[in-house]
C-alpha cells in the first residue's frame, strides 16, 4: 500500500483557461511574399465560445517587423478574454505606401474566414499598432470604405472594426523631422524615401498627403473611435503628432481618447503596465457588442 504522508495534493481548478500561440500562420501571399500571423489565443473546447479579435502591427519603421517583440505583452492581455493576432506586413523594401494598411485588412479578412477555427467573433474587431504599427492601423480605420485601400471588394467584406488603439504612431511624416535635417532621412536604408517613393518629403505633396490619417477624418461619414497613447519624451515620433490626429477627431465629432505619458520614451514597459493595460481594456470593451457566447 502507498504511503501518502508526504504528498502534497491540492485542488485542481477545472475551470482555469489555458492560452497558446499559433506561430507562422501563412495568411497571404503579396507579390511572391508569404505574409504571417502570430495567433495567441484563449483555448476552448466549447464549439460555439467566441471571442474579441484584435489584430496587432508591430511598429517597425515600416522595415521588416519583428513579430515577436511584444508577444508577451500582448499573451497577458489575451487572459482578459481576447484572441489576438499578430499581423506581419509587406515591409518598405518590399512594397511602399499603402501596402502595410492593405496587408492589415487583408489579415483581418482571413481571420474572419478562420473564425471558426480561431473562436473569433468576427461582430467585434479591434486594430491595436504601435510607431508604423499605429500609423498602419489608424489609416486602415479612416479608409475603411476606400476600396484602393483594401485587395477584397468592399461590397462583399466590408471593413468593419470597433475601435483602434495607437501607440505612438506618426500621422503626418512631413513633421517628424526639419527639413533642415533632410540627410537623415534622404538615405536609401531610411524608411520614409521607400514609404513614398521619394526622397522629397517636405515639397511632394501628392505622395504624403495620401499617407496623412488626418485628410481622411470628416464630419460627412463616422471615423472609428480611436485610443491614444504617446509619450511626451519620444525621440522619434514627437508626440504633438498624436495630439494633431486627436484635435481633428474632436473637431469633426469622432469619439477619441488621448493619454499623454510623462517622461516616456518611444515605448517601453511603462505602455504595457497593468493601470495602461486596464484603461484600454476598458475603452475596447466600451465600443464591442457582446453576447452569451462571449467573455
Amino acid at each position: 500500500m502507498s504511503d501518502l504522508r508526504n504528498i502534497n495534493m491540492i485542488m485542481a481548478d477545472l475551470s482555469a483557461t489555458q492560452y497558446r500561440v499559433d506561430l507562422n500562420v501563412e495568411y497571404a501571399c503579396k507579390a511572391g511574399q508569404i505574409l504571417h500571423l502570430y495567433i495567441i489565443r484563449p483555448v476552448t473546447d466549447i464549439e460555439d465560445k467566441k471571442f474579441p479579435l484584435i489584430v496587432f502591427s508591430q511598429g517597425s519603421s515600416w522595415m521588416k517587423q519583428d513579430l515577436g517583440k511584444e508577444i508577451t505583452q500582448l499573451a497577458r492581455f489575451v487572459t482578459k478574454g481576447y484572441v489576438i493576432a499578430i499581423a506581419e506586413y509587406r515591409s518598405v523594401e518590399e512594397a511602399g505606401f499603402p501596402a502595410q494598411i492593405i496587408d492589415t485588412k487583408t489579415a483581418v479578412y482571413f481571420m474572419k474566414q478562420n473564425a471558426h477555427k480561431y473562436h473569433v467573433d468576427v461582430d467585434n474587431i479591434v486594430l491595436w499598432g504601435t510607431s508604423s504599427g499605429g500609423h498602419t492601423v489608424v489609416m486602415a480605420g479612416v479608409t475603411a470604405d476606400l476600396q484602393k485601400f483594401s485587395d477584397e471588394p468592399l461590397t462583399k467584406y466590408p471593413f468593419n472594426i470597433r475601435a483602434i488603439i495607437d501607440y505612438y504612431g506618426p500621422t503626418d511624416i512631413t513633421k517628424i523631422v526639419n527639413e533642415e535635417d533632410a540627410d537623415k532621412y534622404q538615405e536609401e536604408e531610411s524608411p520614409l524615401p521607400l514609404l513614398i517613393g521619394s526622397d522629397d518629403i517636405w515639397h511632394r505633396p501628392d505622395l504624403t498627403d495620401p499617407t496623412i490619417p488626418m485628410n481622411y477624418i470628416n464630419k460627412k461619414k463616422p471615423t472609428t473611435p480611436i485610443l491614444i497613447m504617446h509619450g511626451n519624451a519620444d525621440s522619434m515620433v514627437p508626440y504633438k503628432q498624436s495630439i494633431e490626429l486627436f484635435n481633428c477627431l474632436k473637431e469633426n465629432d469622432s469619439e477619441a481618447e488621448i493619454y499623454i505619458l510623462k517622461d516616456a520614451n518611444h515605448g517601453g514597459g511603462c505602455f504595457w503596465t497593468d493601470e495602461i493595460l486596464t484603461i484600454v481594456d476598458t475603452f475596447i470593451r466600451k465600443h464591442l457588442s457582446l453576447n452569451d457566447n462571449n467573455e
